[in-house]
């Protein structure tokens, strides 16, 4: 039993100094920090574009999300717009000038 908890703590130990390995080597790459970014920001953008596509199917088919009280048009209409211009504009304007100001 105390070998297993040794060897649990052990392995716990190698996992985090793996992933802090992994991290100090991604974060010497080159231009990391701005990939980081516009991935986060392609990411928003996705979620944007999902809950856009739900206001617009409530535009063309109001009946069709009547009893879900959270997808009503006035609530996904504002997690649309919140998540484009906080989520992905503000993210890629960030990847972007971290990558073309250091140049």
């Amino acid at each position: 039993m105390l070998n297993q908890v040794q060897h649990d703590e052990q392995s716990r130990a190698d996992s985090q100094m793996n992933l802090l390995q992994k991290y100090q080597e991604y974060s010497e790459r080159e231009y990391s920090a701005a990939k980081t970014w516009m991935v986060a920001g392609a990411f928003w953008m996705a979620v944007g574009t999902i809950a856009g596509l739900g206001s617009a199917i409530h535009l063309v088919a109001p009946d069709l999300f009547a009893n879900i009280a959270w997808l009503s048009f006035g609530r996904i209409r504002a997690v649309h717009v919140n998540s484009v211009f906080f989520g992905f504009v503000v993210s890629m304007l960030m990847g972007v000038s971290l990558y073309v100001l250091p140049r």
